[in-house]
């Protein structure tokens, strides 16, 4: 039997309206189906005469959320403000705010709004959760507030890396902005036959508006297409160093406009150029910051509900994994070894289980400013962000690396000198 789309379109959106209320989402309800840029339905992760969906929805003026059905439950909820699941590391700069509420203040908000969702049974949120944030950047002391929040599963069932419930807290206006919640929480699910099947002639699904121009943000479209012409040889070398598949030559047609813009950030001009071979590459204070594969796990993590499309087996070691990332940043791409920290035994923040030859096969692991127990313990005090600079993902049944990011302020250059007006307004009077 066919699941009835429209049905479940229309059920989801009053489900939606209804659940809002309690959050103080600033949406208009009851939310409208125009909106509505992405819906997809099938069969729940708990059994196949069970339903799910997700919907991505925007509003003019207030951006785009997400919200995710599964085991009966809103199970992820994701607002355009949140910093969980932000893939472009430039969208940050547009969360800098102001610390008003504590941490005791958002752990008992995030708790208080589970059970204004009808939520009694918080088990799951007895033991302390791991905390992260606010985030401060080291160079100009600004914040980003927000607390994110993970919990292990209680009963031991899954690694202590794949929290079972997150959350996370908007400090400077004490509101949930994300939350993540796993299959303790589940109610009486919807069926498959919901709705029984789509009518003869269903109406038009909503047009899903697709970009196709650069976005341009802070600066004359005409300063951004020049940047971005001006960066390609500079995209092809970093390419030819780092290898398979970057290392063919780069060309304007190579470039999926719709899916990268330009913006200012702290002052600098910055560029995210996806290419038609699939990795993103990140521009911005006159180098080349960052590049990897939309599916890297690091793109993800906050967002991945079935850590299992990242299984497989296990053919690299840890040391290999490391020393493939080191050989890479020092011998092809030349970076300073010290000023990195290279010499130093990298932080894991994932890696397979030891001896395994199958599982979770992704290695993440970064390297930072070496510090003492006493140093670490402060600069949590402090909420002072770690001293990272060199950022990996590497597949360890393929050998691939997903992710590779530099983040030293050592490594920063000039902006390139374009001869074009910058300024918006400028380009408007030429």
């Amino acid at each position: 039997m066919d699941i009835a789309t429209n049905a479940v379109l229309a059920a989801a959106l009053l489900d939606i309206s209804t659940t809002v209320k309690p959050l103080g989402v600033p949406l208009e309800t009851p939310l409208q189906s125009s909106n509505v840029m992405y819906f997809h339905t099938g069969p729940d992760s708990i059994g196949s005469d069970s339903l799910a969906w997700v919907v991505i929805y925007k509003e003019a003026g207030r951006g785009v959320y997400r919200f995710n059905h599964d085991w009966g439950i809103l199970a992820v909820m994701q607002t355009p403000d949140a910093m969980t699941g932000l893939q472009d590391p430039l969208e940050l700069d547009r969360l800098v705010g102001e610390v008003r509420y504590t941490e005791a203040q958002c752990l008992a908000k995030f708790k208080e709004t589970l059970r204004a969702l009808g939520h009694t049974n918080l088990t799951s949120l007895e033991e302390l959760p791991t905390v992260k944030g606010p985030v401060k950047y080291e160079v100009d002391g600004r914040i980003v507030p927000r607390y994110q929040f993970g919990w292990s599963d209680p009963k031991g069932r899954l690694p202590d890396w794949m929290k079972v419930v997150r959350g996370e807290v908007n400090a400077e206006k004490l509101r949930v902005e994300y939350f993540s919640l796993g299959m303790d929480f589940k109610r009486k699910p919807w069926p498959l036959t919901f709705g029984q099947t789509n009518p003869p002639t269903p109406p038009k699904p909503p047009l899903k508006v697709v970009r196709t121009e650069l976005e341009v943000k802070d600066v004359s479209r005409e300063y951004a297409m020049a940047l971005i012409r001006h960066i390609l040889p500079a995209i092809e070398e970093f390419g030819r160093k780092f290898g398979p598949p970057l290392d063919k030559p780069v060309h304007e047609t190579d470039i999926v406009m719709g899916e990268s813009s330009v913006r200012m950030m702290r002052g600098r001009v910055c560029a995210s150029v996806r290419l038609k071979s699939g990795f993103q590459v990140n521009y911005g204070f006159g180098r080349v910051m960052a590049v990897f594969m939309p599916d890297a796990y690091s793109a993800k993590e906050g967002e991945v509900r079935d850590a299992t499309q990242y299984y497989g087996p296990i053919r690299l070691t840890r040391e290999k994994a490391v020393e493939q990332v080191r050989r890479l940043v020092l011998d092809k791409l030349a970076l300073p070894e010290k000023p990195l920290y290279l010499d130093s035994s990298p932080t894991f923040l994932y890696a397979p289980e030891s001896g395994a030859t199958n599982g979770f096969s992704r290695y993440v692991f970064y390297w930072q400013k070496p510090e003492t127990e006493q140093e670490r313990n402060e600069r949590i005090d402090r909420r002072m962000l770690l001293d990272i600079t060199v950022w990996a993902e590497v597949d360890a049944g393929s050998g691939v690396i997903d992710w590779l990011s530099f983040m030293h302020p050592s490594l920063e250059r000039p902006d390139p000198k374009i001869d074009v007006p910058m300024n918006p307004s400028s380009s408007r009077r030429n």
